[in-house]
């Protein structure tokens, strides 16, 4: 959906997946030559930015890496070198007699030590605004699971599941 594209397309960069999405060469999607690029973007997996788009989206990651720079333990944060992007774990969980297949992708896995981050993009990342969202789309449910797994399949025993929350629009 257009509505979350420019999340994923942060999420894309933050992470350094650049193949995740086509930059379309128009100012709006009126003309028929950026609907067929947006068309044919979707029908390969990708996400449709028009180039507007992608220059906000690339002040935004910056504007999220140089805010994590300041944090002494986040620094390394979806930095090239310094960890794992878009790690999937898959394990079976339950009991013996019928388990379960779980699955979990982790955003970033730091070379060293057991905090995990995953990024998230909102309209309101104030304090009340990300508990409203993260009540509403269940991360709290995702945090138990990622951790169960992570202990399970990387054998990291308590693992720290950060979530690294950033608005969409400036001054992000």
């Amino acid at each position: 959906s257009e509505k979350f594209d420019l999340g994923k397309m942060a999420h894309s960069l933050m992470l350094q997946d650049e193949q995740a999405f086509t930059i379309i060469a128009a100012d709006d999607w009126r003309t028929k030559a950026a609907k067929e690029g947006r068309e044919c973007a979707r029908a390969n997996g990708q996400i449709p930015i028009l180039e507007r788009q992608f220059d906000e989206v690339v002040q935004m990651v910056a504007a999220g890496r140089a805010q994590l720079d300041q944090h002494c333990d986040a620094w390394a944060a979806f930095r090239p070198g310094y960890g794992q992007s878009e790690l999937t774990l898959a394990w079976q969980d339950g009991p013996d007699d019928t388990p379960i297949w779980c699955r979990a992708r982790l955003d970033w896995k730091p070379n060293n030590g057991n905090v995990i981050f995953d990024y998230k993009t909102t309209g309101d990342a104030s304090p009340m605004g990300w508990v409203r969202i993260a009540e509403s789309t269940a991360v709290d449910v995702q945090d138990g699971l990622y951790r169960r797994g992570i202990t399970k399949v990387l054998g990291i025993e308590q693992p720290v599941f950060r979530f690294v929350v950033q608005e969409t629009a400036p001054p992000y």
